[in-house]
């Protein structure tokens, strides 16, 4: 499932292709994904419209439209468990995962979703309820502090989007390990001095994870957004996770076998060696 550098990446790389491009036609093609509205309300939302700015809010693609009255300004794409993107210059042949089709003044953007997990539509109510941006300049170690006032896990408290937006279970299994914090440990039991080192290891492997991803996108082999006429997938099977999904195998840091339990009916990744 695509996480906060996955989509972060991806509003860098489409953000020169489609921002001050006029949107030419929205073409809906499974209702679903556009709760709560059905297409028949949506498709006129997104016709005639000019992209002021693209950008990401927690895992959401934010679309903002240039004011028109009696019209929404935005349009949130989330990619769900399944979801991908694809632009072409030609018009595109259609595929049976086909979400939505938006026709631009110089191409066309297809969303893709075979599960019908993701959420394409012009209701943006649900960003009010996010807490902030772990990469945002107003998210200090002061503001990551206050996730310690619940008795909850930690790794559970990361993933709490109120709390902090976008932090998924990839990589709050990756950063509570470059922490050295155990996922398990009550959030009201982190020391002060831990606080700032959190802080850090967010920020750390979250932009290293958005430099990655951006180096796929460009190479045409990321699951979650490819070019026509690229692969789409990724080029090897290498993972460049440290704990997650490395149950029983050895931490690059101390050598002690990684170890695995469900948080939340997720799973979540830890080394008993070094992480506290």
């Amino acid at each position: 499932m695509p996480e906060l550098p996955e989509i972060e990446a991806l509003v860098r790389r489409l953000r020169p292709h489609l921002e001050g491009h006029r949107l030419v036609s929205t073409r809906v093609l499974h209702p679903r994904p556009c709760r709560p509205s059905a297409p028949s309300d949506l498709e006129p939302l997104l016709r005639d419209r000019r992209l002021l700015g693209l950008h990401r809010r927690a895992k959401y693609l934010v679309f903002n439209w240039e004011p028109k009255p009696a019209l929404p300004t935005t349009l949130l794409v989330h990619l769900g468990m399944t979801g991908s993107l694809v632009f072409s210059e030609a018009i595109p042949v259609g595929g049976t995962h086909d979400v939505a089709l938006m026709e631009w003044d110089h191409g066309h953007l297809t969303f893709q979703d075979p599960r019908r997990f993701g959420l394409f539509t012009c209701e943006d109510a649900v960003l009010a309820r996010l807490g902030p941006e772990p990469l945002s300049t107003d998210f200090t170690p002061g503001n990551l502090a206050r996730l310690g006032t619940s008795r909850q896990p930690i790794k559970v408290r990361l993933m709490d989007p109120t709390q902090v937006a976008g932090i998924g279970n990839i990589y709050a299994s990756e950063l509570l390990h470059r922490a050295g914090i155990s996922p398990r440990r009550r959030s009201d039991r982190i020391r002060d001095a831990e606080w700032p080192v959190l802080h850090d290891a967010i920020r750390q492997v979250l932009e290293e994870a958005i430099a990655r991803n951006l180096r796929a996108y460009e190479a045409g082999i990321s699951p979650y957004y490819h070019e026509a006429g690229t692969r789409g997938s990724w080029a090897d099977d290498a993972s460049p996770f440290l704990v997650y999904d490395r149950e029983k195998e050895p931490c690059a840091r101390c050598g002690s076998a990684i170890r695995r339990c469900e948080q939340g009916g997720r799973s979540t990744y830890w080394c008993p060696g070094c992480q506290r």
